[in-house]
């Protein structure tokens, strides 16, 4: 990442450096019964807030200073495998003029390992936890929630299922890209746990509508729209490409106009409950996504890039929506040009 300023991200001088996000450390072994669970059951799926910050930009608990002080309504784990997966090969990410490009490759330490290790850490910030399931199989995804019932002993408040893994028994294409498959890995999930299920989304489809419908269908509580659009970057000195897999997920601002058209589209076909995600970096953007049918919001790239900034968001955000009239009178209040 070069040290040249541009108008978003600014000048690299001064920010704050933070610890390697995604780097898998060993922490501190703990009793999970011994942290309370954070279920807030007024709300659908036992949060306690709007705002949450996304899967992949929080690892363990200390990744970040006073976020039990912060009004998080939940917090979304990195993306857990069976077993333990050291990720992609280098470069793993890139900066783009209006974003960040990711190929992480799910580096974790496997679900049982992460629920007796990392999750304590996290579960001491009082806020609650959303598991984030990622599999190869409908099977492996059945097993990966089966592990996470158990091991993590009732102490996910809900579980995120990501559907824009690799299929390896479809020809490698995404499970999200199929409805007829994502109605198999919700049911899937959904015959091991009785916690709510959010179906993520991929955003790489013309209509989402079929694939949430096989979704809701298939028993899940809830959609988030939606998961990062495939980019690259590119070195034009080397003539290479900058990640080291070639292709990563792009996120931050750029996508934001893009994913907000989704979740308009879902919300007034289903007014089913949504998680917004994608390119949110201020109040406004996360009104923006409510205005269009999401209950929830999720940031990752603006904490990542602008940690004291986005830190403030929660707050924020309530103090908006309460200005508004509140959450019931503002979601998807959106005026239709249709």
């Amino acid at each position: 990442m070069g040290g040249e300023k541009n108008d978003w991200w600014g000048p690299l001088e001064g920010r704050r450096v933070l610890p390697p996000l995604f780097l898998i450390e060993s922490a501190e072994k703990t009793l999970i019964n011994a942290l309370p669970s954070c279920r807030h059951d007024a709300d659908p799926l036992g949060l306690v807030g709007p705002a949450l910050i996304a899967s992949g930009f929080l690892y363990k608990g200390s990744d970040y200073p006073h976020l039990e002080k912060g009004g998080w309504g939940g917090l979304i784990t990195k993306g857990l495998t069976e077993e333990e997966r050291l990720g992609n090969p280098v470069h793993r990410l890139a900066e783009t003029k209006s974003g960040l490009i990711n190929s992480i490759g799910l580096a974790n330490p496997g679900a049982k390992a992460f629920c007796h290790t990392i999750l304590p850490t996290l579960l001491a910030l009082g806020k609650p936890i959303v598991s984030n399931l990622s599999g190869f199989s409908v099977k492996g995804y059945g097993k990966l929630a089966a592990i996470l019932e158990k091991e993590g002993e009732g102490r996910y408040t809900a579980h995120e299922i990501n559907l824009s893994c690799p299929n390896v028994h479809g020809g490698k294409l995404d499970f999200g890209l199929d409805p007829s498959v994502i109605r198999e890995v919700i049911q899937a999930v959904r015959a091991e746990t009785d916690q709510p299920l959010i179906a993520k989304l991929t955003p790489i489809v013309a209509d989402l509508r079929p694939h949430a419908e096989a979704a809701l269908d298939a028993g899940a509580t809830a959609l988030t729209v939606a998961n990062t659009w495939p980019g690259i970057a590119v070195d034009v000195p080397q003539r290479k490409m900058v990640l080291g897999t070639g292709v990563g997920g792009l996120s931050g601002p750029a996508i934001l106009p893009l994913t907000l058209r989704h979740c308009h589209a879902l919300y007034r076909a289903f007014k089913c409950p949504i998680l917004g995600s994608g390119g949110i970096t201020s109040v406004d953007d996360a009104l923006a996504y409510i205005l269009c049918g999401a209950r929830w919001v999720q940031i990752g790239t603006w904490l990542h890039i602008h940690p004291q900034e986005a830190l403030a968001f929660p707050e924020e955000l309530n103090k908006a929506i309460e200005k508004e009239g509140g959450l019931d009178s503002f979601l998807g209040a959106l005026e239709d040009r249709e």
